[in-house]
Order: structure tokens, then C-alpha cells, then sequence
């Protein structure tokens, strides 16, 4: 009988309580990210490269751009990309 590390295990169950993967590649929602805010009339060379977060749960991304300092408040855009869907839809800042 073989033996097994508690490290072994505890990679072997880590596999069981995670979420579903992303469809899509960050590239590709950075893009369709950027397109949207582009759309809505945002010049993105004025904000910072962006923030990006996969929320398994929801299965949906988040694309963050903060705007470059010294920024001001709201000056942020935020897009949500439907991982199954590919659709962007932009967020507006406070």
C-alpha cells in the first residue's frame, strides 16, 4: 500500500471545490473590454493598463480602468464580459 502526503491530498481535493474554468482568455476580454469603453466615447490612453478579475461564481469578468494620476473620484471605467456570451457591457463610474 502506498502512502499519501497530506501535501499529495490536499492537492488531489483542491481539484474537487473549485469552479468552472473561463471560456474565455483574458486577451480576448481585454480586447472586447476595451472596445466597449472605446465605444462609449472613453480615451483609454488616459487610464491605466487594466485590472482584471474572473468570478467563477458568476461566470463573469471584470475589466478595471483606473484613470492615470492623479485621477479624480469616479475616474474609473469598469466593464463586465460574460465568459459564455463574450458580451461587454459598460458600468458607469460614480
Amino acid at each position: 500500500m502506498r502512502f499519501v502526503t497530506p501535501f499529495v491530498l490536499a492537492l488531489l481535493l483542491s481539484g474537487c471545490v473549485t469552479g468552472p474554468s473561463a471560456r474565455l482568455t483574458q486577451k480576448d476580454v481585454i480586447q472586447t473590454a476595451e472596445a466597449v469603453a472605446q465605444k462609449a466615447g472613453n480615451k483609454l490612453d488616459e487610464y491605466q493598463p487594466p485590472k482584471v478579475h474572473f468570478d467563477s461564481n458568476e461566470m463573469r469578468w471584470s475589466v478595471y480602468f483606473d484613470h492615470k494620476p492623479p485621477g479624480f473620484p469616479g475616474g474609473y471605467i469598469c466593464v463586465f464580459v460574460d465568459d459564455k456570451s463574450g458580451d461587454g457591457r459598460l458600468i458607469p463610474s460614480d
